[in-house]
């Protein structure tokens, strides 16, 4: 039982309120900002010139990557234009050859069928690259 020297707490009277803030912070591309590298020399001397280290590695890694791929597709473009030209030249020499041997409608069939398929070839890469 409650003594009579005991006061109740009434609601909203002798209650603390307290609140919470917080602060959220982000940052983008390699580097933190200037303050956290300072935060991380605290925690550990070495830890800013490790951090510059890796984003350096990082960035000397991605262009030496994206030199790569660029090599790569000028070589894989020079081999296309090589191949179409070789496959020109001989679908060319067989419908001469065709029409050497008296087969005139078979060599001008394929000639058309090859003129049309590389047309078709042109005007599908025009509409993708557009």
């Amino acid at each position: 039982m409650p003594s009579m020297n005991q006061k109740k707490p009434v609601k909203g009277k002798d209650q603390q309120q307290s609140s919470l803030i917080s602060q959220q912070s982000f940052y983008q591309g390699q580097l933190p900002p200037p303050e956290m590298m300072a935060q991380f020399k605290e925690i550990d001397s070495s830890l800013p010139d490790r951090i510059v280290r890796m984003a350096e590695s990082e960035a000397q890694n991605r262009h030496k990557n994206e030199t790569s791929a660029n090599k790569m597709l000028v070589r894989t473009s020079y081999m296309g234009m090589i191949f179409a030209f070789l496959s020109v030249i001989i679908v060319s020499a067989l419908v001469i050859y065709a029409f050497y041997l008296g087969f005139a409608t078979q060599g001008a069939a394929i000639a058309t069928g090859i003129i049309i398929g590389i047309a078709g070839v042109f005007m599908m890469r025009r509409k993708i690259n557009k």
